[in-house]
């Protein structure tokens, strides 16, 4: 404008300078307008930017991995442990959430529960006042010291009632030190910030954590619900599956979604279809087939077809825990009779504490006992295997003559009136013996856990010093018969139970009859040292697996003393001199 009158009176060169950067500002809009239509593409060109970045973002979510992509934003978007969801919700609705403490196993949610949470009372203001942390990875006292002390001190505007929220995933993994500092910080920033915890097992949670925590346990998810959720990923991706496929993933999963997510993915990635087949060679782990058909040949009483798929699993590199687990899955599914399923399950889980311990070789695996059929008659049968590493010949021999003695053994114990599984029939050429099936029984070890107070005397129990007195009884009647057992421990003696008549008066307490098995390192001695290491095995087995009560043993030994007239004192004089020898060998280690 030319007109004065439209100028300022004041400040002339101010807006001649502002009129100038308008008039330039509206040139380069203008070329950069003819410019874009001339040089882009028609299509590209008559696109807004919005879609553009719709585009863009669509494609990032498309390269997601699947348990990110199709992880739940909001609570009933969560699947399984529903009351407990539903608990987070109450807090959600009234706003002040206390600090909270998810134990669960992996894969259930427990993280994404806990977001959902953060979401629902933080809402646009998530981001600047969320800090998730894995313990596992930063699990030291400097993380408390740094990265959340640093955070909680932080000033973040949010609404009123609403607090900053700490989330460590998998705290069971912090160190004590780093616990004890989290204790601290959360009394003292009490008033601006809540702590939500992860763990697996809540017990490596310190105490004083857990007192200031709402303690919520999610359960592992059912195979119906995996398998609704990956179905449900299936058709959204657009895969193609049958249903071995989808058995198979629900089966490898274990109850752990997030596992299932990403076999489905990596199979899909792989092969594009899910079947049973490529599932199991994206996941490498034995085949519920072979093991299905190596359980059957257990049942069936054929141990050499069922040794042979176990030496296979082995030989293809599995891991023991692998296959024992693999197992453990199979045998729970399967259709067979009831009590021999937890007969199974009980063989099953006394390997797996072996592997855990440490023994993890194909022997381990394998073992020697089965049920079997002889004459029709269901029995327990117990083979020695073929050692590879001795001479053929010298192995055929001590095999045999073990199974001599270990049948000599039994009739031993008979004459002497001492309770054995009955004896059926012995193979030396296959190797077996045939014996009876207690399957009601269950081990003096079981029974000792069941009756253990923690704190109270073994002499106050009536069941645990009967037992102690038939245990007493049974090794002083052993070697009275200059039998020596060789492996006394609690887990070679049953208590099989007995039916008693109502007139039996205190002896209703007691319905068992003491049985002894696994003879294997037996023989016959009259030498007092032998039996004195007997007693000392005994000693040593009992305060290993029944330490709480070290009493338990001076009992036995009383009884010990009443029923063996054959050398008795001479025999605990040995055993004291061997229990001195053993302790001098332990301290000079």
């Amino acid at each position: 404008c030319q007109n004065n009158k439209c100028a300022p009176k004041h400040g002339t060169t101010d807006w001649i300078c502002l009129d100038f950067v308008k008039r330039f500002s509206l040139i380069i809009v203008g070329l950069y307008k003819v410019f874009y239509s001339e040089n882009m593409p028609e299509e590209v060109a008559t696109t807004s930017a919005t879609p553009a970045i719709s585009k863009e973002a669509e494609g990032k979510k498309k390269n997601l991995p699947w348990i990110e992509k199709y992880r739940p934003q909001r609570f009933e978007e969560i699947v399984g442990n529903e009351e407990t969801v539903a608990r987070l919700g109450i807090f959600a609705s009234q706003g002040n959430a206390p600090n909270i403490i998810i134990a669960g196993p992996p894969g259930v949610g427990k993280t994404t529960t806990i977001l959902c949470l953060a979401r629902i009372l933080l809402g646009p203001n998530f981001r600047e006042a969320v800090l998730e942390l894995n313990a596992s990875n930063e699990r030291g006292i400097d993380v408390v010291r740094s990265k959340i002390k640093m955070f909680a001190q932080q000033k973040v505007t949010l609404p009123r009632g609403r607090h900053k929220i700490v989330i460590l995933d998998e705290a069971d993994s912090m160190t004590e030190g780093a616990q004890q500092a989290l204790r601290r910080t959360m009394e003292i920033y009490s008033n601006t910030t809540r702590f939500a915890l992860a763990c697996n097992t809540s017990e490596k949670i310190i105490e004083p954590i857990q007192s200031r925590c709402a303690m919520l346990r999610f359960s592992k998810l059912s195979d119906a619900q995996v398998l609704a959720k990956v179905v449900e990923v299936c058709q959204h991706e657009i895969l193609s599956y049958d249903e071995d496929g989808l058995e198979a993933i629900v089966f490898t999963a274990q109850g752990d979604m997030r596992q299932a997510l990403n076999n489905l993915q990596s199979t899909a990635n792989g092969f594009g279809h899910i079947s049973g087949a490529n599932v199991f060679k994206v996941c490498d782990e034995p085949h519920p087939l072979l093991v299905q058909d190596m359980l059957q040949h257990c049942v069936k009483g054929d141990i050499h077809k069922a040794y042979k798929i176990m030496s296979k699993l082995w030989g293809l590199g599995y891991a023991a825990e692998d296959i024992i687990g693999n197992i453990f899955r199979v045998c729970r599914r399967m259709d067979m009779n009831e009590k021999l399923k937890l007969y199974f399950i009980r063989e099953i889980g006394e390997t797996h504490m072996k592997i855990v311990d440490g023994l993890n070789s194909l022997l381990q695996m394998s073992g020697k006992l089965y049920i079997g059929n002889y004459k029709g008659q269901r029995c327990l049968v117990k083979e020695r295997f073929e050692k590879k590493y001795r001479h053929p010949a010298l192995d055929r021999q001590l095999t045999r003559q073990r199974i001599k003695a270990e049948q000599k053994a039994f009739q031993r114990c008979a004459a002497a009136g001492l309770s054995t599984p009955a004896l059926y029939g012995v193979d030396l050429e296959g190797r077996k013996i045939f014996m009876e099936f207690l399957d009601q029984s269950k081990t003096a070890k079981e029974f000792v856990d069941e009756h253990t107070i923690v704190g109270s005397r073994t002499s106050e129990s009536r069941p645990l010093k009967k037992l102690a007195e038939e245990v007493g009884r049974m090794v002083g009647v052993l070697h009275r018969n200059n039998l020596v057992h060789g492996d006394l421990t609690t887990s070679n003696m049953l208590l099989d139970p007995v039916e008693k008549a109502a007139t039996d008066g205190d002896d209703n307490e007691w319905p068992y009859r003491l049985v002894t098995i696994d003879f294997g390192l037996s023989h016959f001695s009259d030498n007092v040292e032998n039996k004195g290491v007997d007693l000392y095995v005994l000693e040593r087995a009992i305060l290993s697996a029944h330490s709480q009560l070290p009493e338990l043993f001076g009992m036995i030994l009383e009884a010990y003393r009443a029923h063996n007239t054959n050398r008795c004192e001479e025999t605990i004089a040995k055993y004291e001199e061997v229990r001195a020898r053993g302790r001098k060998r332990t301290m000079v280690g």
